[in-house]
């Protein structure tokens, strides 16, 4: 398999970044171009119950530019480094659906993403992104875990 566009599925809260991790040992041995994505949205903003149109649609977008300032600071060693780094923050619910929608307008090869484990409930109900994803995305997924604070290469 050929990955030139490799989308790679960002939690900007998250002090470590396992997919990321993993991209950047591809990128380093291979020309890929990489587009960091954090696909995003809080229940608060979404029913509005407490705001108006206009306020709702400030803070949604005050919201989205946090994201994007958050994984800028992520691009910004990358492309010193001569890395060819996109990014993209999308306001998404369900959140593997924005995923799934950006391969496929970017036309991505592969994509990168972090797991971690999941209750027995959430197995069986497969209500979590990670499941959605890999029945869902229309390129390969690669899943990437993270142990004792260190991503598993």
């Amino acid at each position: 398999m050929k990955a030139e566009r490799v989308l790679v599925v960002i939690e900007p809260d998250r002090e470590t970044q396992p997919a990321l991790d993993k991209v950047v040992l591809i990128a380093d041995d291979a020309d890929v171009e990489i587009t960091l994505i954090a696909s995003d949205y809080t229940d608060y903003l979404i029913e509005g119950y407490y705001f108006d149109a206009a306020d709702l649609s400030r803070l949604k977008s005050d919201y989205l530019d946090e994201r994007r300032t958050a994984l800028e600071a992520l691009a910004k060693p990358l492309r010193r480094k001569g890395h060819r780094v996109n990014t993209k923050a999308v306001w998404g619910h369900p959140g593997f659906q924005a995923v799934v929608n950006e391969v496929k307008e970017q036309k991505i090869d592969l994509v990168v993403s972090h797991t971690r484990k999941h209750g027995a409930f959430s197995r069986l109900s497969l209500t979590n992104d990670d499941w959605h994803l890999v029945r869902s995305c229309p390129v390969p997924l690669l899943l990437v875990k993270e142990k004792s604070g260190q991503p598993i290469l």
